[in-house]
């Protein structure tokens, strides 16, 4: 017999458990510390699986920072939107004057005192959605694919670092050894970073980062918009628009000791190198005459995505050309590209409104960009 003669109980039965507990919370029995711990699990379990979630869930970031390593994030408004990657390829193969390029540059590389061995691509990247240093990769690459010894860091404004793939955690211009040195230097930037914000003069740092006697800065402003900025950088650098043309004129100065002055483009501007200015209230009307039909029914396709996306323009360019025999060259490419949506990764409300419901999409376009957009989204969960 267990039983206690002074307590009458067993000693079977559980025993309360004295914790140092406000009053009324002073007798807590084992069982119910294990109900206790047991919803603690359970809400644990729910929080592991909200991360889960979340970690599956892709959000369009708005990137607020300083430097290409620095800075934090934040989510962007609704409508929420999944983030495409940005590694879709293109090819100027085909094109006639990126083989002239080509054969220019290999033909640099052929001179009797063979100075030249790899060529430096440096590619202005202020966000990671823009469409114009994407089309400067591009040809990177295309050279690359054709034998041709490019080397290719991006830099962000007037930042002092520089990274690609090889060195993600960047370089200092030291340590590019481009100052002093007679390797050709193509710099892709409109230069708004290098002026002092105060009289506008060019920073000395610009100048001693970049001292090389066979450097170019290729501007993606149209020559048509060129003004106290670009006169104020041909005073220390050679100037040039993105193009073949301004590339090739590069190459062969590099045996001339000789560059076409700020003038030349500007008195050699044509269509194409027009200022690029369209209004919120005459938005078609300011398309349609810097863009041909096929070319305006490309960018009024981008605006049905909330954001525009390297891959989905390209997608959507593929489709619309295939229907609308739109030629995609180089030049096409970058004078779309120069409208500042492509930029800034999004068009505004307004215009794309406008867009979207014009007469540039007929029911046909609007069914194959959608079934476009689906697509994409699906190979990319």
């Amino acid at each position: 017999d267990l039983t206690d003669r002074n307590t009458g109980m067993t000693g079977l039965e559980p025993k309360p458990l004295v914790l140092d507990l406000p009053e009324g919370l002073t007798r807590i029995y084992p069982y119910g510390l294990f109900i206790l711990y047991k919803w603690r699990s359970v809400i644990l379990l729910y929080l592991l699986a909200c991360l889960v979630a979340l970690s599956n869930r892709r959000f369009v970031i708005n990137p607020k920072r300083s430097s290409p390593t620095s800075g934090s994030y934040f989510l962007d408004k609704p409508p929420y939107r999944y983030q495409l990657p940005e590694d879709a390829v293109l090819s100027f193969v085909e094109d006639a004057d990126f083989k002239k390029l080509v054969a220019s540059m290999k033909g640099a590389m052929a001179t009797p005192e063979g100075k030249v061995s790899t060529f430096y691509f440096l590619i202005e990247r202020r966000r990671e959605q823009s469409h114009l240093s994407n089309l400067f990769d591009q040809l990177y690459r295309n050279l690359s694919r054709a034998g041709v010894p490019v080397k290719r860091f991006y830099f962000f404004s007037d930042n002092n670092c520089y990274w690609n793939e090889e060195q993600p955690a960047g370089l200092l211009a030291e340590d590019l050894q481009l100052s002093g040195s007679s390797t050709p230097l193509l710099i892709f930037s409109d230069g708004h970073a290098w002026l002092k914000p105060g009289d506008g003069t060019l920073k000395t740092a610009v100048i001693d980062r970049f001292d090389s006697s066979n450097k170019v800065l290729l501007s993606p402003v149209p020559v048509g918009s060129w003004g106290s900025k670009e006169n104020t950088i041909a005073g220390h650098f050679p100037i040039a628009p993105v193009s073949f043309e301004g590339i090739q004129l590069f190459l062969e100065s590099l045996n001339r000791k000789s560059f076409p002055a700020r003038e030349y483009w500007i008195a050699r501007q044509d269509k194409n190198q027009e200022a690029l200015v369209v209004g919120q209230d005459n938005v078609l009307a300011d398309l349609a005459r810097y863009f041909d039909k096929g070319m305006q029914k490309w960018i009024a396709a981008c605006g049905l995505y909330p954001v525009l996306s390297w891959n989905l323009t390209l997608a959507l360019g593929a489709k619309i050309a295939s229907q609308n025999h739109v030629h995609a060259s180089f030049a096409a490419l970058l004078r779309m590209f120069q409208l500042p949506w492509f930029e800034s990764g999004q068009i505004p409300a307004a215009i794309r409104s406008l867009l979207i419901t014009s007469p540039l999409l007929s029911p046909l376009d609007r069914m194959n960009a959608h079934r476009c957009i689906v697509d994409l989204l699906a190979k990319h969960p």
